[in-house]
């Protein structure tokens, strides 16, 4: 991808399809801050399911077998957590109104 060469691609198609996210994550991933990088299609697709379809379908499924070996299959209510993981909710918890009134920024 080169301006001078003209050869630019519209992020909008990309966008619409597989949103502004795995197109910064692929972005950041792959192109090296203040240097120059190559981009292809073929590339973003390959990234985005290794690493975000695979990496995470993953991730959500040792999530749900772990929930289902130490809970019976439910997720814990705050009031389960253990004393030390409860100052974390709290934070998870309080920023949850921010993160709504702030959403998809770039998008």
């Amino acid at each position: 991808m080169s301006k001078s060469r003209g050869n630019i691609q519209s992020a909008q198609p990309i966008v619409s399809v597989l949103g502004v996210d795995a197109l910064r994550y692929f972005l950041l991933r792959e192109i090296v801050f203040g240097g120059d990088g190559g981009f292809s299609r073929e590339a973003l697709i390959a990234r985005y399911n290794s690493d975000l379809a695979n990496g995470l379908g993953n991730l959500a499924s040792r999530t749900a077998a772990m929930i289902e070996r130490s809970f019976g299959g439910k997720i814990p209510k705050a009031a389960e957590l253990q004393p030390q993981d409860q100052e974390l909710a709290k934070v998870a918890q309080s920023a949850i109104p921010s993160a709504a009134q702030h959403p998809g920024q770039g998008s």
